[in-house]
């Protein structure tokens, strides 16, 4: 292996000459060598370089990389076999003790490994560096334990613990999984397309669960995918991983001195092209070991085979159908139609043509598995129709086929023909509307810009209002359609008195026309609007009647399927948001031209369903796949995309996963910057700064209190500048510093009471807040009032669990041992149900600190130091290396390890 270091003055030449030497022939590269006027040594160097190249062309990259000595004896470390030095059958590594090697790479090896310091006894599967590779190793290696230890899902394998040997060498002890490569087992087990494409959607579960965490995988490969002897998959390997920002990876420093860390057989074109990766490169790399399995072949057949032609090929060329290349005739068959269109649509060259999200790939697989439409077909009525005959055969095998032909074809033939009138007549319609409102919007502006002086949104839709009744009054529905508009915009501006009299005169507009869609449609809208003016369970019933008639199309219905979703999540209906967006999302897919922006929005209110029904990580799943689509559409600034970020954070910090929080308030911040928009709502910032303040990082929770103070005195909401006093008392708290934590207290003391319902967040703010000063005097008497206070309610929220927790500490306080642990089981099992399938909560590892401290105090030690153990896993995933939490955590755990281990047996 060469060393890329001692080439820096002769790169120039040597770069060049070898792309010459790739465009000649393996076994004509030394004849060609020879005839160069170069020097001996460019020569010399060349021919090694040539000499790895055909390792490098045809195997792992992974494998091949160059060695990047980064100032180290390049010789310091080498073995004859090229192993891991020191890694032999039985030497120890940290705290393991190798069995046997399971595999090399370029990194370095992987070994079986058992435990032998006395902790939990398991086989692992013990990855270990190459000490040439290590500056920026343990930094690769932490970025790997961090991934894999944030990912907690059934199809992946999971990692148990990292450290460094007395050597200083980094490794880390991974599950070890008994199991084949996807490829070999389907070969071994001669296993159907069926089952071929089941063990593809465990896969695609399993990015999918990376991807709402925001890890992207960059090396899906069938070497990295593994199935078990129960045929469940394993996927191995987030060491190339990224976490990503928004959706798109940044290269690392490490990155960039490491080269492309890929597998090129299944690489995509943007890695390729050494851009910005997203999670529609996890779908392309799953697509063509997708195709590979089921066609027998890659995508890509190379007259000449190099790594710089495989390059080309992925970048440039479309792939082509999986059944044009595929040997076997009776696979062949299979792969036609429905195959072949989404594997075709999983490999688009432009990632935007792709499945919006590793989901929506595997839906369609999911549909054809049923025999249902898929999405990557066109859709066309006989399309349709065979997958419904597909779907039905043993009750039309069991008619008479000539009259099943007849009745079917001219069943649809009168059908079509119904369809295609009434879709025409709804189109020219509909035109009709659009003209009048883009008419009415040009109008719209061109008054606004031709004001001699600076006119308001409020004066804009005024003056508007009163136009759209002249301009349309011999036109009742286009004033209707252009009345509904202005209800919206009075509804997102939270107008809602304005915007029921508006919706109201637009509806009495159109009461004697004979539109049925566009009067359902406003029908919904009012429900809407009244719903949100406390009268839900009015407007859920309208909503849901209206919806569900068999004479409302399609377009009509997936609205107000849409505004039910609504009204039942702010009636805290998980179940039933879900119902409705799903059934918004069906109606939508059924029509040939929806809207792009619909889907995402629907969407987004699926993952808040799932997440009122308990669900945080199917829903952190759809809330990912809604901010992609928006992004798709560039539209990641749209006022809907940065709600579905806000509510993702507010998941995530109800379920304690604060990193996650963190980063979507971020984002939010970063694309209003990138906008113009120098000003986020007041909800962002102040949510952003609680989140901030929950991971520890108090100096920055500190501004990030202050600037939504500050927005929310200008704007004269109360409710924000009691959250954020609230806010900057408990991060003062936090801090040590109570007095500067009383004045702000005290600012609270002089606010309106009466403009906070004692059920409220804000009044049980308070009471937490005052209940954890008191417990920082020692006033337990009042602090267990405060707590009590809260829990009265008996709301399964935050609040609660905080309260659980307080109330504890006192009965720990106050030597009152039982009381304190029927209180924190209490709070545990709160938070874990509000953690909702999510692996780690900051909130379940405060509680377990002080579970750990009633169980020592009673002379459990060894349960006492289980809990610190999970405690300590719970923080490291989601709080700052600073939180004093984290912290406590860790002292207690390492003093409790020596307490037990010196405890007689």
């Amino acid at each position: 292996m060469v060393d890329l270091k001692f080439l820096a003055e002769e790169w120039p030449t040597i770069t060049r000459r070898l792309d010459e030497a790739l465009l000649v022939a393996p076994k004509e590269r030394n004849s060609w060598l020879d005839t160069l006027h170069e020097t001996d040594s460019i020569k010399a160097k060349l021919r090694n370089l040539l000499s790895d190249a055909e390792g490098v062309e045809t195997d792992d990259f992974l494998g091949s990389l160059p060695r990047l000595t980064l100032g180290i004896d390049p010789n310091a470390d080498k073995t004859a076999d090229g192993a891991v030095p020191g890694a032999v059958i039985g030497a120890l590594i940290g705290p393991y003790r190798l069995i046997r090697e399971l595999g090399t790479g370029g990194m370095g090896a992987v070994w079986l490994a058992e435990r032998i310091d006395g902790g939990l006894k398991r086989q692992v599967a013990l990855k270990l560096p190459r000490m040439s590779w290590s500056r920026g190793l343990a930094e690769r290696m932490s970025r790997e334990r961090d991934i894999l230890a944030s990912l907690d899902h059934p199809n992946i394998a999971r990692i148990y613990d990292a450290g460094l040997d007395e050597q200083g060498r980094p490794y880390l002890a991974l599950e070890y999984v008994e199991g084949e490569a996807i490829d070999a087992y389907c070969k071994n087990k001669n296993a159907s397309i069926r089952e071929r494409l089941q063990l593809i959607l465990q896969v695609a579960r399993a990015v999918a669960h990376a991807h709402a965490r925001l890890v992207v995988h960059r090396d899906l490969k069938p070497a990295n995918i593994l199935v078990t002897g129960q045929g469940q998959v394993r996927l191995l390997d987030f060491g190339i991983a990224k976490l990503m920002e928004g959706d798109l990876t940044q290269e690392t420093q490490l990155t960039q001195q490491s080269g492309r860390a890929l597998t090129l057989d299944y690489a995509s074109p943007e890695q390729i092209r050494g851009e910005p990766i997203g999670t529609a490169s996890d779908v392309y790399s799953l697509a063509v070991v997708t195709y590979r399995l089921l066609a027998g072949v890659s995508p890509y057949t190379l007259k000449r085979q190099s790594a710089a032609a495989l390059e080309e090929s992925i970048a440039t060329i479309d792939a082509p159908l999986a059944s044009t290349v595929c040997a076997d005739p009776m696979i062949t068959k299979q792969l036609k139609g429905d195959l072949d269109a989404i594997l075709n649509k999983a490999l688009k060259k432009n990632a935007a043509q792709r499945y919006p999200s590793i989901d929506a790939f595997a839906q369609d697989i999911e549909r054809h598995l049923a025999n249902l439409p898929v999405q990557a077909q066109p859709d066309r009525w006989r399309y349709r129709a065979a997958k419904f005959l597909r779907r039905r055969s043993l009750p039309v095998a069991l008619a008479s086929a000539a009259a099943i032909v007849l009745l079917v074809s001219a069943s649809l033939a009168l059908w079509q023909a119904r369809l295609a009138a009434g879709e025409r007549d709804r189109a020219l319609t509909l035109l009709s509307r659009n003209t009048a409102i883009t008419e009415f919007l040009q109008m719209f502006v061109t008054d606004a810009a031709q004001a001699n002086q600076r006119v308001n949104v409020g004066d804009m839709l005024e003056r508007s209002e009163i136009i759209a009744e002249k301009q349309f009054r011999d036109a009742p529905e286009d004033r209707a359609m252009v009345l509904a508009m202005l209800s919206a915009h009075r509804r997102t501006l939270s107008e809602f008195d304005k915007a029921e009299t508006l919706i109201k005169r637009a509806i009495d507009s159109v009461s004697n026309s004979a539109d049925t869609s566009l009067k359902l449609l406003l029908t919904c809208q009012y429900a809407d609007i009244i719903g949100a003016l406390g009268k839900a369970d009015e407007a859920r019933r309208s909503l849901s009647a209206t919806a569900n008639r068999p004479d409302i199309d399609a377009q009509t219905a997936a609205q107000c399927f849409g505004f039910l979703a609504r009204v039942s999540t702010n009636l805290n209906d998980g179940p039933g948001a879900v119902d409705s967006a799903q059934k918004a999302l069906a109606q939508l897919r059924t029509l040939k031209q929806y809207s792009k922006v619909a889907l995402a929005v629907y969407t987004g209110d699926l993952a808040y369903g799932l997440h009122l029904s308990g669900r945080n990580e199917a829903a952190g799943r759809e809330f990912a796949a809604s901010i992609q689509m928006f992004s798709d559409l560039g539209r990641d600034a749209d006022p809907v995309a940065i709600s579905v970020r806000n509510n993702w954070g507010i998941v995530s910090i109800g379920a304690g996963d604060m990193k996650t929080a963190i980063n979507q308030y971020d984002a939010i911040i970063k694309l209003l910057n990138q906008v113009g928009n120098t000003q986020p709502p007041t909800y962002v910032l102040s949510n952003r700064a609680r989140a901030l303040e929950l991971a520890g990082r108090f100096s920055d929770a500190e501004s990030a209190y202050g600037v939504a103070l500050a927005v929310a005195k200008k704007a004269k909401n109360v409710s924000f500048e009691a959250y954020c006093l609230i806010g900057l008392a408990s991060t003062a708290r936090e801090r040590g510093d109570l007095l500067t934590a009383q004045k702000y207290l005290k600012q609270l003391d002089l606010m309106d009471g009466a403009a906070f319902p004692s059920s409220g967040p804000i009044s049980r703010g308070l009471h937490n807040l005052r209940g954890r000063i008191a417990l920082s005097n020692s006033n337990l008497k009042m602090a267990r009032a405060e707590f009590t206070s809260v829990l009265e309610a008996k709301q399964p929220n935050r609040s609660t669990t905080t309260a659980f927790i307080g109330r504890a500490e006192v009965a720990l306080r106050e030597s009152q041992f039982e009381a304190g642990l029927a209180d924190i089981q209490d709070a545990l099992r709160l938070s874990k149900l509000m953690q909702g399938g999510i692996p780690f909560s900051e909130n379940t590892g405060r509680a377990l600190i002080v579970e750990g401290e009633l169980r020592a105090q009673t002379g459990n030690a060894i349960a006492a130091q289980g809990a610190f153990t999970g405690a300590l896993d719970h923080l490291i995933h989601t709080v700052d290396a600073s939180h004093p939490a984290l912290k406590r955590a860790q002292t207690l755990a390492l003093a409790t390890t020596g307490a037990t281990a010196a405890a007689p047996k």
